[in-house]
């Protein structure tokens, strides 16, 4: 293993400026990479409280997709939740029921099978 260009304690650092891991990734990615690389991540996630490997509900995925248009907008803007959604043979049931509820969105976008459908 190559000497890290940060420590961990920069990485903790770094992490605490988010609420979550994800918001961490998301902007600062390389610090995140690094504390990967080096499995310090874990225990920074203990540290700030962050949930460790916890499996997602069928209802966390779905609130995650509620904030999107349709399945395309869903895959591109979270596709973690999207790929999980699709692990679990969720995905289909949850386009549908949002599509059905949702006012106002188009519901070809959450039903058709043209539409990011494997």
């Amino acid at each position: 293993m190559r000497e890290p260009k940060r420590t961990f304690d920069d990485c903790l650092a770094s992490a605490k400026k988010y609420a979550t891991a994800r918001e961490w990734q998301i902007n600062e990615d390389a610090v995140y990479q690094c504390a990967y690389y080096h499995n310090w991540h874990k225990e920074i996630r203990k540290i700030m409280g962050w949930k460790i490997n916890s499996q997602k509900t069928y209802e966390d995925v779905k609130k995650e997709a509620s904030q999107f248009t349709g399945r395309k907008a869903w895959s591109l803007g979270n596709s973690s939740s999207y790929r999980y959604a699709c692990r679990k043979k969720w995905q289909q049931t949850i386009a549908q029921e949002l599509g059905a509820f949702m006012r106002g969105v188009n519901l070809e976008h959450w039903t058709s099978g043209n539409n990011y459908d494997w």
